[in-house]
């Protein structure tokens, strides 16, 4: 592919004709089989990921029951939780980001070889001068891709719940809890409302919670500055979902923050739905303590706020009092819907009557009513504030 686009014909003096001719003609004449035979490997591989991890949670966790009952982890000096915390969390997570990082570099690869980027190429600097596509060195910057996460809070509510509950104060012993998560909670409704009333939760401006979430993103940062794509670009952190939340929680089992399974994990950075209760400013609290400026590939912050917040002269200065505190806190990114929740669920029941119903999703508007159920139930899942 290196070289096939050469610009600057009399008729074309920008290339822009070649570049289109060339991409088409080969994409005409290559063998698709050979993109098709790797989606389907792939989909089948995606598949089986998505059946482990369905038990996943419930089975690292007892994982780590059996190995902080060994000599190892006296052996080590280690205590307890923080041997989980290196084993299960952080060992699991080293493991996982250098393989999306590998599936990166792969699809980079396939990207270069077989799927031309003749449009995005014309508007990137250098690409026409050098005729070269993108992917195959032509721009004169190269970053990313974002290596995309979710579920900080699921993470960082669970650790917490397992490190308070299990080992600080004895209230429930590990086996117990392995079990619960197997079971999906169910028979253990006590220790669920247990873990929902005396467990930290991330967004409410809990020094425990916050510090998990810090160890967590800065584990992140580190290991992500040292990958590279093909072309040496930089690869960048990112925490926000584009919806991708919903079917991600689709393959993840019950966690021990209580998150049932199967349902949305959280997306970006925000609290786990419903578990922000101290108001809007303690979710920027517990925000504003992150290495934004490090995690170059952006963040998300979902809030949700009843119309009468803003309604009025007095609604105004109070959004403004709070945006002023969120640009102050240098927090990367905040979205807000201002709904009630009544007229979103009118909305699910009659679609036809709020088809010009925006709402802010995970980093975009949509139509609410175009939504599939699963995302309009997420939304809807959202703490309601008021300030």
């Amino acid at each position: 592919m290196c070289g096939i686009f050469r610009p600057g014909t009399s008729g074309d003096p920008f290339g822009i004709i070649q570049i289109i001719t060339s991409a088409v003609t080969f994409l005409v004449e290559y063998n698709t089989f050979k993109i098709s035979a790797f989606i389907e490997r792939y989909t089948a591989v995606e598949e089986q990921i998505s059946i482990k991890n369905t038990v996943h949670a419930a089975f690292l966790i007892e994982k780590i029951h059996m190995l902080t009952q060994t000599d190892t982890a006296d052996k080590c000096h280690a205590k307890p939780f923080h041997y989980l915390l290196f084993f299960g969390g952080q060992g699991q997570l080293d493991h996982l980001l250098r393989t999306f990082s590998s599936m990166q570099n792969l699809l980079e690869l396939l990207h270069q070889r077989y799927l031309p980027n003749p449009v995005a190429s014309m508007v990137l600097l250098d690409c026409v001068e050098k005729g070269k596509d993108l992917m195959r060195g032509g721009a004169r910057y190269n970053t990313g891709p974002g290596m995309n996460g979710n579920g900080v809070a699921d993470y960082a509510d669970s650790m917490v719940a397992v490190k308070k509950l299990v080992f600080d104060e004895k209230k429930v012993d590990m086996a117990t809890l392995a079990d619960a998560v197997k079971h999906d909670f169910k028979g253990y409704e006590p220790l669920l409302r247990l873990i929902d009333e005396e467990a930290p939760k991330w967004g409410n401006d809990d020094p425990e919670a916050d510090a998990m979430v810090i160890d967590l993103t800065s584990f992140i940062i580190k290991k992500i500055a040292a990958f590279r794509g093909l072309l040496g670009n930089q690869k960048l952190p990112a925490l926000y979902p584009v919806s991708s939340n919903v079917p991600q929680g689709m393959a993840v089992g019950a966690l021990p923050s209580g998150r049932r399974a199967f349902r949305p994990i959280a997306e970006g950075c925000s609290p786990c739905q419903g578990a922000d209760r101290t108001g809007p400013t303690a979710v920027l609290r517990s925000l504003g303590k992150l290495p934004h400026t490090c995690i170059d590939g952006g963040t998300l912050l979902n809030l949700w706020l009843t119309p009468a917040v803003v309604q009025g002269e007095e609604g105004g200065h109070r959004l403004s009092a709070f945006l002023k505190a969120f640009l102050d806190m240098d927090i990367f990114h905040i979205q807000f819907n201002v709904v009630g929740q009544d007229i979103l669920r009118c909305a699910q029941e009659r679609p036809e009557e709020y088809r010009s119903l925006l709402v802010r999703v995970a980093g975009y508007s949509a139509y609410f009513v175009e939504l599939s159920r699963e995302v309009q139930d997420d939304i809807l899942s959202r703490t309601v504030n008021t300030l």
